[in-house]
């Protein structure tokens, strides 16, 4: 019988496919959390099994590997994922770290809102990281919602969860900061193929008129406890969020950041 090793390297001698997705297979059929854990089984006898089989197929056609094994690394944790939401992205990773470091001096109690929350992947970093914030988390889709909470519930996390349009499950609470990864999208054919295929085409695309950084933002005027909104976006709706500020009646503050590939991925919206 192979070992772990033997057939894993034998797999990226003979499939044109990715190193990252092949461990996750293994990872799955060995019952592991972590791509450290895999080379710790290196040596270890393997039989692939049915399900095994049938993730090499599914990877041939393209279909994510969260999808294929149901699950997904995000900021040190796995969560469960499937079609009905999106595959967390390390952007996003970059997104919480952003909001870290711009509150790490606050020390009031906050009311944090995560809008649009798929997985749950920015609800519950945000409680894990901090655990004196009360975090809530909204989505429109009943089917995201749910593994959100599964998601939540398996880390022991204590999270509002209401299902609703935008910023409506919000309008009568009190909110300190948003952090939003909203469909942001305009164009499909700027997605990639697999992606468009496979994931879920209501947390992509929008189009301005509907897109949630409007209500959100707007939420400035109608809740003066608003302290920030911090956003996931592209390059495209910079001129957009400097352009849509100035007609708010009260003063906002925004700044742009770059992602780890140099491209303007995060907006950060305080009260002035």
């Amino acid at each position: 019988m192979q070992t772990v090793g033997a057939y894993y390297h034998s797999l990226l001698q003979n499939e044109t496919l990715n190193p990252f997705d092949l461990r996750e297979l293994f990872i799955q059929q060995l019952f592991l959390h972590s791509h450290s854990d895999f080379y710790l089984h290196l040596n270890d006898p393997f039989q692939p099994s049915d399900t095994f089989f049938s993730g090499i197929k599914r990877l041939r056609q393209q279909e994510p590997i969260a999808y294929i094994v149901g699950s997904s690394e995000f900021y040190h944790c796995r969560f469960h994922v499937n079609p009905s939401v999106l595959i967390p992205r390390p952007e996003t990773e970059e997104l919480i770290e952003l909001v870290l470091k711009r509150t790490s001096t606050w020390t009031e109690p906050m009311n944090v809102m995560d809008i649009g929350t798929g997985s749950g992947v920015i609800a519950c970093t945000l409680k894990r990281s901090k655990p004196t914030w009360n975090i809530g988390a909204s989505d429109l889709s009943e089917k995201a919602l749910s593994i959100a909470k599964k998601n939540a519930k398996k880390m022991k996390l204590k999270i509002d969860f209401r299902l609703g349009s935008g910023v409506e499950p919000w309008l009568t609470s009190t909110i300190h900061g948003v952090v939003s990864n909203p469909p942001y999208i305009l164009d499909k054919n700027t997605i990639d193929s697999n992606v468009l295929m496979y994931e879920p085409h209501l947390a992509l695309l929008t189009d301005e008129k509907t897109v949630l950084y409007r209500p959100i933002l707007e939420l400035f005027v109608t809740h003066p406890e608003l302290k920030f909104v911090a956003f996931e976006c592209l390059p495209d709706w910079k001129a957009w969020f400097e352009s849509f500020l100035q007609t708010l009646p009260i003063p906002l503050s925004v700044q742009f950041s770059e992602d780890i590939n140099s491209k303007v991925r995060f907006a950060w919206i305080e009260r002035k």
